[in-house]
């Protein structure tokens, strides 16, 4: 056990975060000031002091409000735990213990970057409710609390704090992606969310436009008068229309899933350190995480269809920690086979190889099939009744989906035991694999309902800290067996010897 470090003194985030804190508030507040200006000048009967007011309160609050939440936001390192105290009317303080901490990382936005600062978040393993950030530090102190942390956590003798000036060592590299890939990448991350977004711009200045989105009779006059032009082009016309909209919808699609890739994981690199790794990626908002290696809980791996094909695959750790708001780290988002392999090994947990896969019951996507089939006829009838046959596609598109889900279940999910490790596989064409050695699960639980028992088969629940490892419908007999073999592991570990 490492000595009891001595109270630090409270001290105050970097001075110069005042200004990033300001211009960020002032980016946030720029676009609802100037749709307020517009709506004043609209207006009448409007004083004439109230615009430049409200000019003035716009470049003038965001500066006021971010120095005063630095002055009166203040942390302290003691032996224990960091404590965080702020507030300017109703003050707050909270203190976060070493232990319940589970990772540290560094982030950097695109003007903390401008100025060499850093946001540092204490990821506390509750899925972001009681994680705690400091905004914003100099790139030096950061690496210190990171360290520090860790070195508490792990309860290291040697440990020496980062000093003030002093340039971290580099890991190995493990895994990078340049500019190539990252863009090749990004081709495979279709992403419709570019419409989303407009959407919600529209309906955030909906005031200013000439037109109400929410007005049914404005959308169903549009829909006529392009329907009309749409029946004069003819049926090659309507055919090559019809094609340009598909070819335009995929082509917003790839530049969207591209620009969005390029975003989050530009510059994209993980080095082996001492004792885990270390990820860093983004343009923008740069990310500076440490993962480390005996708090990875299992690994997995997933594909598409497409990538499949081509030989593209992605790698992420499931730890205690989340990731953005996952519960895994992605620590090689496009990468061959044997890339992730060697990424896997040196996480201590191999992917799996020549292994004995085992499927569920078939008694189990039946009963499935079962339940969920008189809902889907029912409503079909129903339509088919109102004579109502387009909505009648809808009940019917269902129950084929029901039927092709229950009969490809049996042939979707696998499972293989190892002497030390166990294997998950979900998906045909694109198979998403998890791998979790049977020393880090903590606990087996079998579970049936009334058809299950009636029927034969269980579910299987591991405990894997930060992840869901379960295995449904197997029969009765191998659920027991597999839940006494991983239990027997279990049992002979000696967790209070292992590092936390």
């Amino acid at each position: 056990m490492s000595d009891p470090l001595p109270t630090d003194d409270f001290r105050r985030t970097d001075s110069i975060g005042v200004v990033v804190g300001a211009l960020s508030d002032l980016r946030k507040a720029i676009i609802p000031g100037i749709a307020v200006l517009v709506g004043l000048a609209t207006r009448d009967n409007v004083p004439m002091v109230a615009i430049p007011l409200l000019i003035v309160a716009l470049f003038v609050l965001p500066p006021v409000t971010a120095f005063a939440k630095w002055w009166f936001r203040r942390y302290r390192t003691g032996p224990e735990d960091i404590r965080v105290e702020s507030g300017v009317l109703a003050r707050e303080a909270r203190s976060v213990p070493y232990e319940r901490i589970q990772d540290v990382s560094l982030s950097e936005t695109l003007l903390s970057r401008l100025f060499g600062l850093v946001e540092v978040r204490f990821e506390t393993g509750a899925g972001g409710k009681d994680d705690l950030t400091l905004a914003y530090l100099t790139k030096e102190e950061g690496a210190r609390l990171r360290d520090l942390v860790r070195a508490q956590r792990d309860d290291d003798v040697e440990f020496a704090p980062v000093a003030q000036g002093e340039v971290e060592v580099e890991g190995t590299p493990v895994f990078a992606m340049d500019l190539k890939r990252v863009l090749l990448s990004g081709i495979f991350s279709f992403s419709l969310v570019i419409f989303a977004v407009l959407f919600a711009v529209i309906d955030q200045i909906d005031f200013l436009l000439p037109i109400s989105i929410w007005d049914g009779d404005f959308w169903k006059s549009l829909f006529s008068e392009q329907g009309e032009r749409i029946r004069t082009l003819g049926r090659i016309g309507q055919v090559g229309g019809a094609i340009v909209a598909v070819m335009s919808v995929i082509v917003i699609g790839m530049v969207s899933g591209v620009a969005k890739t390029l975003l989050r994981d530009y510059g994209f690199r993980l080095d082996r350190t001492e004792k885990g790794f270390r990820r860093r990626r983004g343009l923008f908002t740069r990310t500076d995480v440490v993962m480390p290696r005996h708090r990875v809980q299992a690994v997995a791996t997933e594909t598409g269809v497409i990538r499949r094909l081509l030989g593209w695959h992605s790698l992420s750790f499931i730890s205690l920690a989340s990731d953005g708001g996952k519960a895994s780290h992605d620590v090689a988002p496009f990468a061959r086979w044997d890339e992730i392999a060697g990424i896997a090994r040196e996480a201590g947990i191999p992917l799996p190889e020549q292994v004995q896969w085992r499927r569920t019951s078939r008694a189990y996507w039946i009963d499935r099939a079962i339940i969920l089939l008189p809902i889907a006829l029912a409503a079909l009838a129903v339509t088919i009744w109102m004579e109502r046959w387009l909505p009648a596609l809808i009940p019917s598109a269902l129950v084929l989906l029901i039927v092709f889900s229950s009969s490809t279940g049996y042939l979707r999910h696998r499972h293989a035991l190892e002497p030390d490790r166990i294997h998950a596989r979900a998906g045909l064409l694109s198979p998403r694999t998890m791998t979790a050695p049977r020393v880090r699960l903590q606990s087996a639980q079998i579970v049936q309902g009334p058809i299950a028992r009636l029927r034969g088969y269980a579910t299987l629940h591991f405990g894997l800290a930060g992840g869901v490892l379960l295995f449904r419908g197997l029969p009765v007999e191998e659920a027991r067996i597999l839940r006494d073999a991983v239990l027997q592991s279990i049992d002979v570990v000696d967790y209070s010897a292992l590092p936390r």
